[in-house]
């Protein structure tokens, strides 16, 4: 079920969105409207929210992660598009899609997308996956932050992996 953020998204889309990549606009508009009405988004849909996800702007990534997590509870294409943006070779589009899991989602993919997060070769990533399991309070991938804690070597990282096990531990 969608948060209470979902009335909101078309007035930011329209203020955070529309000045940089007006093109996508009307996608991301039709994705916050199938959202509220669980309808299936075509490709030209979720592939507009692909590029808002995998952009470096922060206002835009971090509502079209919301959009497209949202997206992927319900529909297997948003789900495999989420998939597919965690596997690329740009860290920052890896750490964005972190940023599109929500505990709606099929438990095995998070598990898988936050334990690859946990073993990435970029620290950024890694610390990402941690918080990440923290907010989500997934205690599955627990064993996975305390492997990575035993190697990590970023020490920002490491204290985010650490608070992290913590919480979850409790």
């Amino acid at each position: 079920m969608p948060t209470p953020l979902l009335p909101h998204l078309p007035d930011g889309i329209r203020a955070l969105v529309a000045p940089i990549h007006p093109e996508i606009v009307p996608s991301m508009l039709k994705a916050v409207e199938l959202i509220a009405a669980q309808g299936r988004p075509d490709a030209t849909v979720v592939n507009d929210v692909i590029k808002a996800v995998a952009s470096h702007r922060v206002p835009i990534y971090e509502t079209a992660s919301y959009i497209l997590g949202e997206l992927a509870t319900y529909s297997p294409e948003a789900l495999q598009a989420l998939l597919e943006l965690s596997y690329s070779t740009d860290s920052r589009v890896r750490h964005n899609a972190l940023l599109c899991i929500t505990e709606n989602m099929p438990a095995d993919d998070v598990h898988d997308l936050l334990g690859r997060g946990l073993r990435d070769k970029s620290s950024r990533v890694r610390r990402k996956a941690a918080d990440w399991a923290g907010r989500l309070r997934c205690r599955a991938v627990l064993p996975a932050i305390q492997a990575a804690l035993k190697v990590e070597k970023n020490a920002e990282t490491r204290d985010v992996m650490l608070a992290e096990a913590r919480r979850l531990m409790n």
